[in-house]
């Protein structure tokens, strides 16, 4: 769910004036808004705010698969090895759609947890993803049958060539991981039967403590994530391709025992040797010394949560 799931992109040029990837709007003479040198690519890349959508996006964008295939971000390691709950993300799909049949196809499916839910609602579920680990997960912990790695721009020309059409798809944690998201819609309207939805999530830019989480962690950083969205940026940018019935709520919050746990994992790594000397003495004492953390953080999530939920119609004068 959160592997983008198209293909690789090559480093476009620097241009003389910078548009916005979202509106298209130029955004000359602005300056980045910060620099960031990854530690997986070694490259450096540059922060700039559209101040016509309200999209913060990273220049260059090349999207690098090895960095999920090897699980080079600690997230990743529970895809691969069939531990990873439910999606928080994801829960309010299966409240919120309005079909519940139909074809589905989920794009960037990783592990295949949502599509395992999406069956025993009614659908008829089709999933890809480019990392070949998560998919063996999908299909060894799920079942799951008609879920494939490969590319996506060489998935839908073989669904067109078929005459294959969706009536929901879904991409949860994939947008923001887009080298240019509005071709990424594009390619997703060409397999969608007229007046079907879209569902989908991305992390709330403005999120409780969003700075200090990309202080201590790539996840949110290119070469994993290249945009950062606001309600007004996702609604900006989904109205411009042709959507309608469109809802943007916040999600994606985990229960109280899972922060605390994650907070211990993480303590747990930075501890090194003493806490693979004594694990039991340090696992304890990180609970102890990590609760009070776990609460502030859980009210501050309550608050201004991590996720932004996504669903839209695509108008019924529009489809292949």
């Amino acid at each position: 769910m959160e592997l983008a799931a198209i293909g690789e992109h090559p480093v476009k040029p620097h241009p003389v004036g910078l548009f916005c990837p979202g509106c298209t709007q130029p955004a000359l003479g602005q300056y980045p808004a910060s620099t960031h040198q990854s530690p997986v690519t070694g490259q450096r890349y540059h922060l700039y705010h559209c101040p016509s959508c309200d999209l913060d996006f990273w220049w260059p964008r090349q999207l690098s698969p090895e960095i999920y295939r090897s699980a080079a971000l600690s997230q990743y390691e529970g895809y691969h090895q069939g531990t990873r709950p439910f999606p928080p993300w994801a829960r309010l799909f299966f409240d919120l759609i309005p079909t519940h049949s139909g074809k589905l196809l989920d794009v960037g499916c990783g592990d295949g947890a949502f599509l395992a839910r999406a069956a025993t609602s009614g659908f008829e579920i089709h999933g890809i993803d480019f990392d070949s680990n998560s998919i063996r997960i999908a299909r060894e912990k799920h079942g799951l049958q008609n879920v494939v790695d490969q590319p996506l721009d060489l998935y839908l020309e073989s669904v067109r060539r078929s005459h294959t059409y969706f009536d929901v798809v879904c991409f949860f944690e994939v947008l923001e991981h887009q080298a240019e998201p509005s071709e990424f819609l594009e390619a997703i309207l060409g397999v969608l039967v007229p007046a079907g939805w879209i569902a989908g999530s991305v992390p709330n830019r403005n999120r409780f403590l969003a700075k200090l989480d990309r202080r201590f962690g790539a996840g949110d950083l290119p070469p994993h994530h290249f945009f950062w969205f606001s309600a007004r940026a996702l609604n900006n940018l989904l109205t411009r391709k042709g959507f309608c019935d469109i809802r943007i709520l916040p999600s994606g919050n985990i229960g109280f025992q899972e922060l605390l746990t994650k907070l211990v994992h993480l303590a747990q790594s930075r501890l090194g040797p003493f806490a693979a000397r004594w694990p039991r003495i340090s696992k304890a004492i990180s609970h102890i010394a990590l609760w009070p953390v776990a609460v502030f953080l859980w009210l501050g999530l309550t608050w201004r949560p991590a996720h932004l939920y996504f669903q839209a119609r695509l108008g019924s004068n529009d489809g292949p």
